[in-house]
């Protein structure tokens, strides 16, 4: 496939593509070979594949572009419809108590013909170039000659030698019981990617790949064939094993000993999937089961069955299309493609692909960098839907409250505001907020205070039970208590609702261990405050640890729609709003910060509540 794809100028996802078409066409084929076993017979039906699938095989030498490539794979994959009427064949030759070991080693020994050819049709390439007798551009050409000769010759013999069963041709005999494999030619789409993955992806280090690909690459066309070829060459052993294993059981248990081995195997199957053996195991214990299905249409049960496991190999042709590079915009990078469920974790690059079902249109969604996401965090694609939603429902929210009446700086002005300190408590705290206020009372500061708790934590009067609030409020009032009933809110969140509920119009905000050095009266009138309607306070003792610093490519301006800001991360602990005058931002804060699930606690994308306040 390297000296193909570059000879034809073919794309990667071309190279997938026809893939994928080589196997869509298997699955379909094999549905219909079923049934035609179960009519005349697999000697036949198998002599027929062969000779008439070389024409394909043998067309494809003739190939220019890439939509004679796809015509051709398309005709090629129906050849693998001969792995139906193989284990059809095995199965009217062996008792049913062996027919599992049979089917395994025959169709396990068919299967690796697909690791043969990745190690001898590059050996034959090499061959016909040797000494560059003959141009490259020829010599694939020869190459796809050789199989499509033995295609013709091996159907021929298979016709004229052999019998459709052990007690003679078929048509004479009444039919017998047949099966067929699952997971039947994954290992093809598995060679196919990998042998070109070997050849293209492993570099020598240090080496320069922009100045020459080829001087870069570790491994040759043959090497990397040879060991991609691993995969099939399994077969040798790994496929009988389990069709063994299966028959035993049979022996012992009965049809539920061939069940059992088939779990126990997919399930070890599950656990070392990266152990490729284990795969062709649970194949063979498949062979033990299929004849009992519909003894009657085993052909069709067959090509149901075989065309299932086709699938798997289609499906992961579609995995093999992809971006990277440390940048959901560089060159793709197929080997970090992934399904909508697998784990994206720290150091990734890319982005979900969703797409419109009604209008077909594609979004790219969680673009995230090598350093995007923080070291505790991870999603899937299949987040990305809901994360995509988060910023049109936000400028749906602006849009909405966007009408309401806000007062202008001058306005502002010549109102008399209603102006106070917002905290809140927990139990733990209850002496730090005694602390600060009567710090705030010794600064001669009148402004009326709220404390906020939450009553799951503090109960509905905590006045009664605490004599250092009794205090606080008979001593240094104004102080009004206010509770927070809702069982929903916690944690950071409850600075949150405070903030949106309380009854002040210009609230500075107090962390309850936040220690006051003069009267902060003064803040209310400072021309930001007044031009803006908000302050912060930037949070000097992170700067190492900041999302405007360092986090420039963090999700989070993704997620809000909102441009980067150079800016040092924001200390929440201190906070002076305007809330009339940020009544919209104050609604954006309460949907970021109230809505599920939460991505912005989920992904790490703000430390608590810090930053949430300034990017609304």
């Amino acid at each position: 496939m390297p000296t193909i794809k570059k000879q034809l100028n073919l794309t990667e996802d071309q190279v997938s593509n026809s893939n994928i078409v080589s196997l869509a066409s298997t699955i379909i084929g094999r549905l219909i070979v079923g049934p035609l076993c179960d009519r005349y017979g697999a000697r036949t039906v198998q002599a027929v594949l062969l000779v008439i699938g070389a024409i394909p095989v043998a067309s494809a030498a003739l190939v220019v572009d890439y939509s004679g490539l796809m015509f051709v794979r398309f005709f090629i994959g129906l050849v693998g419809c001969s792995f139906v009427a193989t284990a059809y064949w095995t199965s009217t030759m062996f008792s049913h108590e062996v027919v599992g070991s049979a089917n395994a080693i025959s169709c396990g020994w068919g299967n690796l013909g697909a690791g043969v050819t990745y190690l001898v049709t590059p050996l034959i390439f090499d061959l016909i170039t040797v000494n560059d007798s003959i141009s490259y551009s020829y010599g694939w050409r020869m190459a796809l000659l050789v199989p499509a000769v033995l295609m013709v010759i091996i159907g021929i013999c298979t016709y004229k030698f052999s019998d459709d069963c052990s007690q003679g041709n078929y048509v004479d005999l009444k039919r017998n019981h047949v099966m067929a494999p699952l997971s039947c030619t994954t290992e093809l789409q598995v060679h196919n990617v990998l042998s070109l993955y070997y050849y293209e992806d492993f570099k020598i280090t240090g080496c320069d790949a922009a100045t020459d690909a080829n001087a870069c690459r570790l491994l040759t066309q043959t090497k990397a064939s040879a060991i991609s070829s691993c995969f099939g060459l399994m077969c040798i052993f790994a496929r009988a094993v389990g069709g063994y294993v299966s028959d035993i059981s049979n022996r012992h248990y009965d049809m539920k000993g061939r069940i059992s081995m088939q779990l126990l195997c997919l399930a070890f199957q599950a656990v070392f999937l990266y152990l490729y053996s284990q795969i062709r195991a649970s194949t063979g214990t498949t062979y033990g089961i299929v004849p009992y299905v519909c003894p009657e249409y085993t052909g069709m049960t067959s090509g149901i069955v075989g065309a299932g496991g086709n699938m798997g190999g289609l499906a992961w042709g579609f995995l093999f299309k992809g971006t990277g590079g440390c940048s959901p915009d560089g060159p793709r990078e197929r080997e970090s493609d992934v399904s909508c469920d697998v784990t994206i974790s720290p150091g990734l690059s890319g982005y979900c692909l969703l797409r419109n079902d009604a209008t077909g249109e594609e979004v790219q969604a969680m673009r995230v960098n090598c350093s995007s996401l923080h070291k505790d965090a991870s999603f899937t694609c299949r987040e990305a839907e809901d994360f995509a939603r988060v910023a049109p429902q936000t400028s749906a929210l602006i849009e909405a409250k966007q009408g309401s009446e806000t007062p202008s700086p001058l306005q502002v002005m010549t109102m008399e505001m209603n102006n106070g300190v917002v905290m809140v408590m927990y139990p733990r705290l209850i002496d730090s907020v005694y602390a600060t206020l009567r710090l705030l009372r010794s600064y001669n500061c009148s402004l009326p205070v709220e404390l906020w708790y939450l009553e799951s934590e503090m109960g509905a009067s905590p006045l009664d039970d605490s004599r250092v609030l009794q205090i606080l409020v008979k001593e240094y009032s104004p102080i009004s208590l206010r509770g927070i009933a809702d069982v929903t809110i916690g944690g950071f969140n409850s600075k949150v609702f405070a903030l949106a509920h309380s009854a002040l119009d210009q609230v500075l905000f107090l962390d309850a261990d936040n220690a006051p050095v003069k009267d902060p009266m003064y803040l209310f009138s400072d021309p930001k405050f007044v031009e803006t309607g908000a302050l912060f306070w930037p949070d000097f003792w992170h700067p190492n640890h900041t999302l405007f610093n360092v986090k420039a490519k963090s999700l989070v301006w993704e997620l809000v729609n909102t441009p980067f800001v150079d800016m040092l991360e924001q200390e929440s602990g201190q906070l002076l709003i305007d809330r009339r005058r940020s009544a919209v931002a104050m609604e954006v804060v309460q949907f970021l910060a109230l809505r599920k699930p939460d991505h912005l606690n989920l992904l790490k994308l703000l430390y608590g509540d810090k930053d949430i306040f300034r990017v609304a």
